[in-house]
């Protein structure tokens, strides 16, 4: 019941005059808002790419190959911890 009389609402309020004013200051509010959001994302994605390159150049200087025959090849040791 609730649902139908919040539609039936919906349409008129969205209708409703406003004074030019105010519609001009809420469209700058929210102009301010998705340039921030846009802006934000994007500093997000220039961080998540800095990130990435240079995790490349430490993983380009790493020879994994031959770390990894290294560790292979090492004899296990047995140590006594008492």
């Amino acid at each position: 019941m609730e649902a139908l009389f919040l539609k039936s609402l919906l349409p008129s309020g969205l209708t409703w005059p406003s004074p030019i004013p105010l519609y001009r200051d809420i469209r700058k509010i929210i102009n301010v808002i998705k340039t921030y959001l846009r802006s934000s994302i994007q500093q997000e994605h220039l961080n998540s790419l800095a990130i990435m390159a240079f995790e490349y150049e430490i993983r380009r200087g790493l020879h994994l190959d031959k770390m990894l025959r290294n560790f292979a090849n090492v004899k296990v040791q047995k140590i006594s911890l008492s």
